[in-house]
């Protein structure tokens, strides 16, 4: 995943969000530490839990980086 984006994405930010689940978490914690040791880091990290359905403080975050 982290490898796909930074090669193909072209993208000077990234915000990661996982699911807050311990599998989401895991696969977040490996796309940082990939990335760290290309050099970027992510714009953002996030957090939700499986019951969130609203996510205008996300979208709200995501778009302070336009």
């Amino acid at each position: 995943m982290a490898s796909y984006a930074l090669a193909n994405l072209k993208a000077e930010r990234f915000a990661l969000v996982d699911d807050g689940t311990p599998y989401g978490k895991s696969l977040i914690a490996g796309v940082q530490s990939l990335f760290k040791k290309k050099g970027n880091e992510a714009a953002l990290t996030a957090s939700l839990d499986a019951k969130t359905t609203t996510f205008d403080d996300l979208i709200a975050k995501i778009k302070q980086f336009d």
